[in-house]
């Protein structure tokens, strides 16, 4: 037996006693003032139980290490159930239960919200040192509205539910390096990148989830920004996805969010970018007079920041991390990006 239970059960089997003698002396000061100290020593050791049990809990837990993820995994599906709308009721009253009525009712319930938010809203401009009478938008958001992240953060969310139901979609094969983590777009702002196999009718079901999407939200793609990119396909093939799609294709690499996305391992060509601009920046406070601190905090903060963003993405070229070594040594040393071995200390 533990030992906070024998202390435990004596404070209950003393608190039962003088509640017991209570009854007949409901107001004797002295079983009340014992009563408080025993009820207070009786939250003590519960608290100490307590906190024993959750640490054998955490114990029994570490110990069966791996087979708790069937255990959790249960638990996720089961949360993930409760949480999807199954069923919605129309104006009219009617109880919906098909997926696809279930959708429609969404989306047009919310095209009318967002509909009325933006047909209703009335603007003032300020002319002269006063404000215009107020207005009614005629042609929707105008740019910098308050509104307008909403309205993208909703959409937004939208399409990743699509891409999620085109995932579980065994017509649709997944590329190569995305299947371990189902992984079929990446979205960052008014960028999007989509991943799938070379594969005509996984392409041509991706092409329809975004369409789907364009419809509802009335997002288009830009087909003259817009690009595909293959690797290891016959020029058959090729052709066929050239059709289909309308695009033009690009080349690989290409850079996104400022950096290059290449097939393989980037090579020091591709890195030369980074190089340049290293360069670029010690030129430019090459003309100004630096301290030997004020050069080495530039380094930390700027120059290394650069190189470690891309080191959070790529694994870089060791040669490419010694070029740029001995660039920011020199700037050190001497303030210039020339490679020199001069150095002031022995």
């Amino acid at each position: 037996m533990a030992l906070y239970q024998p202390k435990l059960n004596i404070a209950k089997q003393r608190l039962e006693v003088i509640r017991a003698s209570m009854v007949t002396q409901p107001l004797c000061h002295q079983l009340i003032e014992q009563e408080k100290v025993i009820v207070l020593e009786l939250e003590k050791w519960s608290i100490v139980k307590e906190q024993l049990l959750r640490q054998k809990s955490k114990e029994l837990w570490i110990q069966c290490g791996d087979s708790n993820s069937k255990l959790f995994h249960a638990q996720w599906r089961i949360r993930t159930s409760m949480n999807t709308i199954t069923s919605v009721y129309n104006n009219v009253g009617v109880k919906l239960t098909d997926p696809k009525l279930v959708e429609e009712e969404f989306i047009a319930f919310f095209t009318k919200l967002m509909g009325e938010c933006i047909s209703t809203v009335s603007y003032s401009l300020t002319l002269n040192g006063g404000l215009t009478e107020p207005f009614q938008g005629k042609r929707g958001i105008r740019q910098g509205d308050p509104i307008s992240p909403y309205l993208f953060v909703i959409a937004m969310k939208y399409l990743q539910r699509e891409f999620a139901q085109l995932a579980k979609n065994k017509d649709f094969h997944f590329h190569p390096r995305c299947k371990k983590l189902a992984a079929v777009h990446v979205c960052f702002a008014y960028d999007l990148l989509m991943f799938c196999r070379a594969h005509l009718g996984s392409i041509s079901l991706l092409q329809q989830t975004f369409m789907k999407f364009s419809l509802a939200s009335r997002l288009q793609e830009n087909a003259d920004k817009s690009s595909f990119y293959l690797a290891g396909t016959l020029d058959n093939l090729k052709q066929t996805i050239l059709e289909e799609l309308g695009y033009s294709e690009g080349t690989i690499p290409f850079k996104y969010l400022g950096v290059p996305v290449a097939a393989k391992k980037l090579s020091i060509l591709q890195c030369w970018s980074l190089v340049e601009r290293i360069i670029a920046k010690i030129n430019y406070w090459f003309s100004k007079i630096f301290s030997y601190a004020s050069r080495l905090q530039l380094i930390k903060s700027v120059l290394f920041g650069g190189q470690s963003y891309w080191a959070q993405i790529f694994l870089i070229p060791k040669k490419f991390l010694k070029m740029v070594e001995a660039i920011c040594r020199s700037f050190l040393w001497i303030g210039d990006s020339a490679i020199s071995k001069k150095a002031l200390v022995s």
